[in-house]
């Protein structure tokens, strides 16, 4: 009998040790057919700190307001060395559906640091798609020499589609590819299609590469019915 149960209870813990992060979020696998729900705060958190879970499929079940919260760095996939002049650490290279749903009140600070690649995603690599997303009344301000910088997205080497940013970004001295949306769209398979930014950017002498949208886009990489009326100056 003592063995039985023994055997019971280790066939448990294993079964919970494997399962454990499928019960992560609020709910679904991270599959194409049944992605990990984001309903709160907690939940896109806790995407923020898990990237072995950058590859899998996301989807919004509700808006989701970060009041409260300052971030020093994108909140998913920051570069982890401003020493280096490409993104060093884990790219995002999922799917993030926003289905229609806004992320409110994204505050990055990095004004004292050189941190680039800042926006909610830092770096969306060439198979990684965002789509139907809001970005509501977002604030990023960089340092000096930040680069890539935006309220979605620092650079989109993937899709975003049918997605919009709206607030304020500040940009410190020689700061460049900034954009309400996204920093750069690049690496020949960038695409934004269908979206648009409204708000202010605001930067310090010698920065360029300024757009209301994006503020560069690289050979090969296309915009495709976007429009922005964020003030630059």
């Amino acid at each position: 009998m003592n063995r039985i149960f023994i055997r019971i209870l280790h066939i448990a813990t294993i079964v919970i040790a494997t399962s454990g992060h499928a019960e992560a979020y609020s709910g679904g696998n991270g599959s194409e057919e049944n992605p990990y729900l984001l309903s709160n705060m907690q939940d896109l958190l806790e995407l923020a700190v898990n990237a072995d879970d950058y590859d899998k499929h996301f989807e919004l079940t509700s808006s989701i307001d970060l009041s409260g919260e300052v971030f020093t760095n994108s909140v998913i996939a920051p570069d982890i060395s401003a020493m280096e002049l490409d993104h060093q650490g884990d790219t995002f290279v999922g799917v993030l559906n926003g289905s229609g749903y806004s992320i409110s009140n994204l505050y990055i600070d990095a004004s004292s640091t050189s941190n680039s690649y800042l926006g909610l995603v830092g770096y969306m690599s060439s198979n990684a798609v965002v789509s139907d997303l809001t970005i509501a009344g977002c604030y990023v301000s960089a340092g000096n020499h930040a680069k890539y910088i935006g309220g979605l997205a620092g650079q989109c080497d993937g899709l975003l589609e049918r997605c919009s940013s709206s607030g304020t970004i500040i940009g410190g001295e020689d700061v460049r590819q900034v954009g309400l949306l996204c920093g750069r769209v690049g690496r020949v398979s960038g695409v934004a299609s269908n979206c648009f930014s409204t708000g202010e950017i605001e930067t310090a002498s010698l920065s360029k590469a300024i757009g209301g949208l994006c503020g560069s886009l690289c050979w090969g990489a296309r915009l495709v019915d976007c429009w922005s009326d964020a003030a630059v100056c």
